[in-house]
């Protein structure tokens, strides 16, 4: 195996030409994907609010939900810790807050810490789906293939679990059509559950600006149950009665 790490791939018709089999695992905006586009039955759909990645030089304990509710609607801030001392820090908001603004209305969650960027910028989600999968010897996995909402954080679990499937199934038959096809009907449902989860999840959190006033305790059990992941009798069948470990919510 030879590995070209910071090169520029060929275009999509060289590529099949040349190899047996090649994947498309280049995310979100591949463009073998969308050289192809006709062929995948590609669609490409931009969500509301806008959100930017950022990070944090403070590693929070677990996966946590901020909420900042202000005159100009609510900031939600996603964070989770990535190494010691580090985590990253998504926000969303239909305003586009600065750097700046964002440390004001976070600085109780942020003592001493700073908010960092690396070439971020405000953008809306990008939800990909395909009709097809593969088209001759091309395949897709992972973003390239499917998106499913960051507010569900199943992106690299999707691709994983991709990538295992397929190489299960170029094993498993005999010929390169039967793989790919067998590839695609093996991981489709679970990726469309995800992101029929994922678009749940991102309308919950789009329509806060909309919500009425609620308790603490409510707005957890909706935060908590948005997806559809977790259900109220699951909440009811936990002996504590609270939310999965791991799940923070501040500042609403």
């Amino acid at each position: 195996m030879r590995l070209h790490e910071g090169a520029r791939a060929p275009d999509a018709a060289s590529l099949s030409a040349e190899y047996d089999l090649v994947v498309a695992a280049d995310g979100a905006g591949s463009t073998i994907r969308t050289a192809l586009a006709e062929r995948f039955g590609t669609t490409v759909e931009r969500t509301a609010p806008d959100y930017v990645w950022l990070g944090a030089d403070r590693s929070f304990d677990s996966l946590t939900f901020l909420v900042s509710d202000t005159p100009r609607g609510p900031v939600v801030a996603h964070v989770y810790p990535y190494e010691p001392g580090r985590s990253t820090f998504l926000v969303e908001a239909a305003f586009k807050p600065t750097v700046d603004e964002l440390s004001e209305l976070f600085a109780d969650r942020l003592p001493g810490a700073r908010l960092l960027e690396n070439q971020s910028r405000w953008s809306r989600f990008t939800q990909v789906s395909n009709a097809a999968w593969s088209h001759g010897n091309v395949v897709l996995v992972g973003d390239a293939a499917h998106t499913a909402h960051y507010s569900v954080g199943s992106g690299t679990r999707l691709a994983l679990d991709d990538a295992r499937a397929l190489a299960a199934a170029l094993r498993a038959e005999p010929s390169l059509p039967g793989a790919l096809a067998a590839y695609e009907t093996g991981r489709r449902p679970a990726v469309e559950h995800t992101q029929w989860i994922g678009r749940e999840s991102a309308d919950w959190f789009a329509g806060l600006a909309d919500a009425g006033p609620s308790s603490p305790e409510e707005f957890l059990v909706d935060l908590v149950t948005r997806g559809g992941r977790i259900s109220m009798g699951d909440l009811t069948a936990d002996a504590d009665g609270g939310a999965p470990a791991g799940t923070v919510v501040s500042g609403r």
